[in-house]
């Protein structure tokens, strides 16, 4: 196992700075568990508990991203569907009187 640093940057690959960046970027989503999902403390007895929590908390982690993009989307839709709505109502042989 290799332990990559920031403070060797010019001595990187392109290989090893890719892993850095993509532990870089992995790094907060942990944080986020931790802190969010209970991920700090486990009451599951053994490894075979540890795994069942950690999988149980990153499924908790994807399904409340997954809801929140959904709830993005539908008003996103919603907002589409108001603006081609009223479009439609407006009738362009109408002066103002």
């Amino acid at each position: 196992v290799q332990i990559l640093h920031r403070g060797k940057a010019k001595t990187l690959t392109r290989r090893q700075w890719s892993w850095i960046k993509r532990r870089q970027a992995v790094e907060p989503v942990i944080g986020h568990l931790k802190q969010d999902c209970r991920l700090n403390r486990c009451y599951l007895k053994g490894a075979q508990g540890d795994a069942l929590h950690v999988l149980g908390c990153a499924a908790g982690y994807n399904l409340r991203w997954l809801m929140r993009w959904i709830a993005f989307l539908r008003a996103w839709l919603q907002a589409m569907a108001g603006a081609s709505l009223s479009l439609v109502h407006r009738s362009p042989l109408t002066f103002g009187a």
